[in-house]
């Protein structure tokens, strides 16, 4: 009987251990601009410089992008996309991604006139279009601030028609079963005809995918009962006696 009662407890771990998802983490926190596709748009006029800070980080090493912007080069839209070659997903050796989650250190200070919304960029290249989620910071400036979100599906991502202007499909999302490739973007929109100088950093950017394949610690425990059921049921059906 005690054979047979571990047998029914082994069953009843099996099938009600759910496996956990695996995660592949992509993390950046020098920002060495060799790793980088980099694209630098604006509407026109304004003095765009982007380098990697080796001391300004939190702490450390980071992404700096200035922008200078006289007076007559306002209305201004500027974007800069930085997109890392080494943040590459790919589903036929990992799986489907089944959410992703995002997070980064950022600075911001306009020396003259109002601070702009700012926020947090997650972009997604797939076959040569982008896709961009950002989350709004909050309106702290000249210090250090965490934005990102957690668990974002494929839908929250929405392709953009009009890299300058963010211009975007709503009705447009990247393939979480495709090939990605994974970045950020800054930017800066003054509408105000006042000279001023944009300081943007960005710091410790992180990405963690979660896929369909289970944890090798969870498929290890699950190599392990399988036997382990299937031994015990071998021996409760030979002919011995109950304990």
């Amino acid at each position: 009987m005690f054979k047979y009662c571990r047998f029914l407890g082994a069953l009843a771990f099996l099938t009600t251990t759910v496996p956990a998802p695996a995660s592949i983490v992509f993390s950046d926190s020098t920002f060495d601009l060799q790793d980088y596709s980099i694209s630098v748009l604006q509407t026109g006029g304004a003095t765009i410089n982007y380098s990697q800070s080796l001391i300004l980080g939190n702490p450390g090493p980071a992404l700096q992008v200035t922008t200078f912007a006289p007076a007559s080069s306002i209305p201004l839209t500027s974007r800069e996309y930085f997109i890392n070659n080494t943040f590459l997903y790919d589903p036929s050796v990992h799986g489907a991604a089944l959410s992703i989650s995002y997070s980064s250190d950022n600075f911001g200070l306009r020396d003259a006139g109002t601070q702009p919304p700012w926020g947090a960029a997650l972009v997604i290249v797939q076959s040569g279009s982008y896709f961009l989620y950002s989350e709004a910071l909050p309106a702290t400036y000249g210090a250090w601030v965490s934005g990102g979100a957690d668990n974002l599906l494929a839908e929250d991502f929405d392709l953009l028609t009009n890299l300058n202007s963010l211009a975007v499909d709503t009705t447009q999302h990247p393939s979480f079963a495709s090939a990605m490739l994974f970045g950020t973007a800054t930017g800066f929109s003054p509408s105000v005809p006042l000279a001023s100088t944009w300081e943007r950093r960005v710091d410790n950017f992180r990405i963690e995918i979660s896929t369909a394949v289970p944890e090798p610690s969870t498929l290890l425990l699950l190599l392990l009962t399988v036997p382990l059921l299937f031994g015990m049921r071998h021996i409760s059906s030979g002919g011995e006696g109950d304990e």
